[in-house]
């Protein structure tokens, strides 16, 4: 599906410039920083000149978000602006989240989540609020773009890292994988 082709590199490219909104570096900068601070980001296990091929990037700050974090769930909000929220710092998993504008480059804190997550996984539905699951907790959280805050609205069978949801048609959501 060309639609969702585009959609997933636009969200790849997203979470390339908050990574570089956090560090503000080079791509070999990048593989370097992360692994001196602890930001663990694995090295591409083909060696690096058989990826010459692939577009090369290069990372500017176009922003700063509030709360330094890793393993954070990102996604994209209707109007545009970025929910990065839970993540990781050192060992403290987190409930924190923020909302990151692009056209501004700043960044706002919101209401917490209700349960620390990271490696969790999210779907924006179709009345553009988000949810998230996963990432070492059961519960089902909703943010609310409107309010800025977080409600649980439901809970997974068992806790479940690595897992991925869409939104039906019918509007239920389709939880699978982990």
């Amino acid at each position: 599906n060309p639609m969702a082709r585009a959609f997933a590199t636009r969200i790849a490219a997203l979470a390339l410039m908050l990574a570089a909104a956090a560090v503000g570096c080079t791509k070999k900068e990048a593989v370097e920083d992360e692994w001196t601070t602890g930001k663990y980001v694995p090295k591409p296990t083909v060696p690096t000149e058989k990826l010459e091929s692939l577009p090369s990037f290069s990372c500017k700050t176009v922003g700063r978000l509030q709360q330094w974090r890793y393993n954070p769930v990102i996604s994209v909000l209707s109007d545009g602006r970025v929910l990065v929220a839970g993540g990781r710092q050192s060992k403290k998993w987190l409930t924190s989240s923020e909302i990151f504008d692009p056209a501004t480059g700043r960044s706002e804190q919101t209401g917490p989540m209700k349960h620390e997550r990271a490696e969790m996984s999210t779907v924006k539905l179709a009345d553009g609020r988000v949810l998230v699951f996963g990432g070492g907790a059961r519960p089902l959280e909703v943010f609310d773009p409107k309010t800025r805050a977080w409600r649980v609205v439901g809970q997974l069978k068992e806790d479940a890292v690595g897992v991925a949801g869409v939104q039906l048609p019918d509007g239920k959501v389709d939880i699978a994988g982990g």
